[in-house]
């Protein structure tokens, strides 16, 4: 008999098979109709097999609908009770079959992480566990359970499974029966009773004729409700054959009604005797209340860890939000056992299709195609082991292999995979840390050159000492591109596999460097394997060298080959065989844990095999005795070295390196080293959290805080390079001032790291936290130093007028305001002005600079901010220039070159390149091309100087728009992609929004391609979203021009218009627009338009002193006048112009203007060729 039978139509079968290897993944058996032997008759069969199915899945789709066979097919199953019907397409259904709940599955493809698959997979499971027959089979005796505390046990969280039992008309028989036959009755229906609960290891307690039953402590039973559903229908047995007292009552025995409810419940020891704590008891008494003489009613808790196993039905009743259900009078259909992992490590199976596909993928490195393999799936499916088993394949070839591990507590550390790689490799070295790094480095084969940054990300220098955040801060914005090199020159000498282990927890850094590997590495012999979890999205665009393998649920062919290897040599019996690869659900780690806990089973223990992991989980570690508390520990710390366990722990050394090797050979820690410098883990992520779940929220507060304590007293080397991790600790233990004073710290390292992204997510890590402190000036406080920290950290990830920036900005300031701390105001109110500069309302930038000069003023003078001079020139150069003021300029400039390079507070080498940059636009503008070249140059020089990437950013950003601006579109081109270069690798997305702007109409000598002329539009659209008006006009300008090009003038005339009207207050490039605009109209043919425009552009230049825009809109207006014969008009023009012209304009349409002049004073009038304007 197969659990499903499927009906679709023929035309359909690519779909059918999706779904017959989904619900064969998923564990269950499919009949359809490919199975037919030959001579078998069709409608035999299939009527036979129909009607045999315990569901009956019916896939829909406009072919099925009319299909009279998948009519009739549908209508027999739902007559049986069997029809489970789902859409494959959309289509109109059967009227007879539209009141049928039916799930769409129109978008499944296969995915078995879909939730509408998942699902859908658990109505179907339901309908099969609802149909399938039970029979029942005697369970092993376990020893009878004592609701005494075990000695020397604390209070821990537990799951309990609760019997509420009490006798029919209980109240009733009590009060009208002779006290003494009462008693006797009571006695004689306690001890009928007592065999089945001691039998499935429950603990009673009886109070007159009611009985409640605790399973799950102190041995926690991961079957719980399978014993509490027999046993209950054995008390029931021994109460009808207990004869009652005559008396008036009749003869013969009594019923019981019973609930059952299995809870979430913290056991105390009080005084030597447990206590429950939390409503499981309370639940399955309610539940009892409902339950009718002689039924036994289970909540929706209680169910759903029955796996099957039981016919149930749902009554319609509720009660404290749970459904209930009730039990049949029928048995399981088979019993399991109860048994103990042995430690031994098994063996691999299956996975036919990834290792070849991964054999292949090696033949092609070493033929010097690299390779990058993605495999992703669920914990506990196989990801690593999958790894394991392809290494030891390829060990007699001759390669390198290396493994950064991923992990949880560091997401957003930079580099902490690599750094503790290295930790882990130098550690046990005698030597000095520097002296051991270079010599791994030498015997790796790694050039000497990579020293520097490699040491950088374990906190030291070149000499070995401590870095500066600006030693360290360079050296690692150079590490990507360093450690890459070295990885390609050494797959030159040798094959290279870097295998990247749980890639959803590497940190922004570390996965730029994985992009930049896997990208580049194409004809490298260099294999990179990288293993995630489902919800992880590669942050790269795939390759054709790319390949992904998605793990999916083992077959049971390849479960049973892995639980006889995982029993070993005990020998299960075949119930429990089939328990387990029934239980397994196709998942390694399942089939491996269960079939190891079976093949250690006690004689006198048995039952039914736990349906999760945790449940297991929970019985394993009853059975680890005094190493218990240990693993507790260690879920508690993470990833975690012996001596700091040394120091959290009362043991011996002996005791501790005793109980952390049985605790590995149990499989459930990993051991890096041998002890005092052992490092260790969990084997999976989620062991670890099922450890973690049995302590009770009071105990693991208390670790965190003395984890977080121990390590700022006892390793401050490593409280200082993981400071995230005390934060954690401390966030953990409820010390919520401690651990928002932390991640503010840890964000603030990681902000002079240049790690901005990471430096955020710990500041909003802080912020989210500072709710939990008392109100008050101290949380005022704290909270102003981490908007103010985040608003920095947000500046150069997301830009100065992004809303979340601004956001940050104007808390801190407003905080300021409320503290009544001057300086700190000023401060708010700057990042206010810089928000409003990005924006480009530059008019409100000037109210804002006026007020925060007046503020100064009243400052006492112990609060003086030495910064405020840099301020007060700096604020005047930014809007002078983009609000068309150039005649204001210079002089604060000057005055604000003296300042450069004196650092004070506020201010850094990156707010000297903004200035420098701007300089440089200033100077081209006026038409002094030497002064801007000169400018350009010194900031590129200072930027590269300082290693600071957002100044270097920003440098080529600069300087790649004044090139263009003059013509060298080399140099421009140039600049732009070594700014793309870095903000792709430092995560700079401001500044990545404007040079990738430029991309569009620098990247060749002919008309921009038509995607170029898209990721233009979607750069501008993405300023604007974030309201990054700066520049926008100059974009929207080139973007006209790319389009004319094209030769689209419609569509570029229209971004003219809109140029004009996207900032008003950018005027600094306003004539440049009624160029351009001027230039569309002519080949629009509206001449006169064209000409009002010019003279604008022209009195609009001269206006600001804008005078290489001066002189070419004055050349084309000659150009123009000419051609339409007003000679006299034209000379005027141009010699306007020309007399306006200091001896020290030098832009490159001058020397044409001149020329164009003496040919109107002399000669026939010639036209300039208009490339030169």
């Amino acid at each position: 008999m197969k659990d499903i039978f499927l009906s679709y139509n023929r035309e359909d079968q690519a779909a059918a098979n999706l779904f017959v290897r989904g619900f064969e993944a998923a564990g269950l058996t499919v009949w359809w109709d490919r199975q037919l032997r030959a001579g078998e008759a069709y409608d035999e069969v299939t009527e036979n097999a129909l009607r045999d199915a315990r569901a009956v899945v019916v896939l829909w789709s406009e072919k099925a609908v009319a299909s009279r066979w998948v009519r009739a097919e549908a209508t027999l199953a739902q007559r049986c009770g069997t029809f489970v019907p789902c859409m494959i397409e959309p289509c109109e259904r059967p009227i007879m079959f539209e009141l049928t709940q039916t799930e769409d599955l129109s978008h499944w493809e296969g995915d078995a992480d879909d939730a509408g698959w998942n699902a859908f997979v658990i109505h179907v499971r339901d309908v099969v566990e609802r149909m399938r027959p039970t029979q029942t089979v005697p369970l092993a005796r376990p020893e009878a359970a004592k609701r005494t505390a075990p000695a020397g046990r604390v209070s821990e969280r537990r799951q309990i499974t609760f019997v509420s039992a009490a006798l029919c008309e209980g109240d009733i028989l009590a009060s009208t029966t002779d006290p003494e036959d009462w008693d006797e009755y009571l006695t004689e229906l306690q001890t009928a009773c007592q065999p089945a609960i001691e039998r499935y290891g429950g603990a009673e307690d009886w109070r007159g004729h009611t009985l409640t039953v605790s399973f799950g402590y102190p041995l926690a039973l991961e079957d719980a409700v399978q014993r509490a559903i027999l046993m209950s229908r054995e008390i029931s047995t021994a109460a009808a054959q207990t004869a009652f007292p005559e008396a008036g009552h009749g003869e013969g025995g009594r019923s019981f009604k019973i609930g059952i409810h299995s809870s979430d419940m913290l056991v105390t020891d009080r005084s030597g005797e447990i206590d429950f704590v939390g409503d499981g008891e309370a639940i399955a008494k309610a539940a009892r209340d409902h339950a009718a003489d002689g039924v036994i009613l289970v909540t929706h808790a209680a169910r759903a860890l029955t796996v099957g196993g039981f016919a149930v039905q749902e009554t319609g009743q509720s009660s404290h939000g749970q459904v209930l259900y009730e039990v049949s009078a029928e048995t399981p259909e088979s019993d399991a056992a109860t048994n103990w992992e042995t430690g031994r490590q098994t063996g691999f199976v299956g996975r036919e299709d990834e290792m070849a596909l991964l054999a292949g993928r090696w033949k092609r490195t070493l033929d010097g195609e690299g390779q990058f393999v993605f495999i992703r799936g669920e914990p506990g499916i196989g990801k690593s082991r999958l790894v394991d088993q392809f290494r030891s394949e390829i060990g007699d070839t001759e390669h390198a292999w290396f493994m950064l591990q991923g992990s949880s507590l560091f997401p957003n550390t930079p580099y902490f995979a690599l750094a503790q790689a290295i930790q882990q490799a130098i550690e046990h070295d005698p030597g000095s840390p520097i002296t051991a790094l270079s010599q791994l480095i030498e015997r790796v084969g790694f050039a000497p050159e990579l020293l520097q940054g490699l040491a950088a990300t374990i906190g030291l220098d070149a000499s070995g000492s401590d870095a500066s955040p600006e030693i360290a801060e360079a050296q690692l914005s150079q590490l990507p591109a360093q450690l890459a090199g070295a990885i390609f020159d050494l797959a030159e000498r040798r094959p290279v596999v870097l295998f990247l282990d749980d890639l959803q927890w590497f940190d922004p850094s570390s996965l730029e460097l994985v992009q930049m590997l896997v990208e580049q590495g194409d004809s490298e012999r260099l294999m990179v394997l990288g293993t995630a979890r489902p919800e992880f999205k590669l942050p790269w665009s795939e390759r054709d060298h790319h390949s992904r393998i998605r793990l999916s649920r083992l077959s049971k062919s390849e479960v049973k080959d892995l639980i006889a290897q995982a029993s070993g040599e005990e020998a299960l019996d075949p119930e429990t065989f089939r328990s387990i690869l029934d239980k397994a659900g196709g998942v390694p780690l399942f089939a491996e844990e269960l079939a190891k806990l079976a093949a250690r089973h006690e004689p006198e223990e048995g039952g039914k095999l736990p349906p999760t992991l945790r449940s297991l989980l929970a019985a394993r570690m009853d059975r680890l005795g005094p190493a218990r508390e240990l693993l507790q520990l260690c879920s508690v710390l993470g990833t975690c070295s012996y001596a700091l366990l040394e120091a959290m722990t009362d043991l011996e050394p002996a005791e501790l390196q005793s109980q952390l090797q049985f605790l590995s050979e149990e499989q459930l820690l990993q051991v890096r080293g041998a002890p005092p410098q052992s490092r260790y883990r969990f084997k999976h992520a989620l062991l670890r959290d099922g450890a973690y779940e049995t302590l009770t929220k009071k105990r693991r507060k208390l670790i965190h805080e003395e984890a977080a304590s121990k390590i700022i007293e006892q390793f401050p080397e490593i409280a200082e390079r993981e400071k995230e991790l005390v934060a954690s600790h401390w966030t953990n233990a409820g010390k919520y001032e401690k651990a928002v004073t932390a991640w503010l710290e840890a964000g603030q390292r990681d902000f002079v790291r240049g790690a901005s992204r990471e430096a955020a997510a710990h500041l909003r890590k802080g912020l989210d936290l500072i709710g939990k402190l008392p109100e008050g000036k101290d949380r005022d406080g704290l909270e102003m130093e981490l908007w103010s920290a985040l608003n920095n950290a947000l500046q150069q990830s997301q830009g100065y007028s992004d809303p979340q920036t601004v956001e940050a900005a104007d808390r801190a300031r407003d905080l300021a305001k409320k503290l009544g701390v001057l300086s700190k105001v000023i401060i708010g109110e700057v990042q206010l002005w810089r928000g409003m500069v990005t924006a480009g309302e530059y008019e409100e930038a000037d109210a804002v600079a006026v007020r925060i000069n007046e503020l100064a003023q009243d400052l006492g003078d112990d609060e003086q901010l030495d910064w405020m001079p840099f301020f007060s020139a700096n604020a005047l150069i930014q809007t002078a220039y983009y609000n068309g003021r150039l005649h204001e300029f210079e002089a604060p400039y000057a005055e604000l070159e003296k300042l450069f390079g004196h650092y004070e507070g506020m201010f850094s080498v990156n707010d000297d390149v903004v200035a420098m940059g701007v300089a440089s636009l200033a100077a081209w503008t006026s038409g002094r091309s030497s002064l801007a070249r000169e400018r350009s140059a010194q900031m590129v020089e200072v930027a590269e100087a300082s290693g600071q990437p957002y100044a270097v950013a920003v440098a080529h950003h600069f300087a790649g728009t004044m090139m263009a601006f003059d013509r060298d579109m080399i140099a421009a081109r140039n600049h732009t992609e070594r700014a793309v270069e870095v903000c792709d690798k430092n995560g700079i997305e401001y500044i990545g929004h404007l040079v990738r702007a430029k991309i569009g109409w620098l990247g060749s000598d002919a008309a921009p391609s038509a995607e170029n002329i898209q990721r233009m539009r979607g750069i501008l659209d993405a300023m604007i979203a974030i309201n990054a008006r700066v520049g926008l006009v100059i974009n929207m300008n080139r973007l006209g021009m790319a389009l004319a090009a094209r030769g689209e003038i419609e569509d570029a005339y229209k971004v003219a218009c809109e140029a004009l009207e996207a900032n008003p207050q950018e005027r600094i490039v306003r004539p440049e627009t009624l160029q351009i605009k001027a230039r569309l109209e002519m080949e629009l043919g509206r001449r006169e338009a064209a000409e009002a425009d010019l003279r604008e552009a022209i009195e609009l230049a001269e206006e600001i002193g804008a005078m290489a825009f001066d002189l070419s809109a004055s050349v084309e207006l000659t150009e123009y006048l000419l051609g339409a014969g007003r000679q006299e008009e034209a000379h005027a023009v141009l010699a306007r112009v020309l007399d306006r012209c200091k001896s020290d304009i030098d832009t490159p349409v001058l020397e044409g203007a001149q020329a164009l002049l003496k040919k109107l004073q002399g000669a026939k009038p010639q036209r300039l060729d208009s490339s030169r304007v």
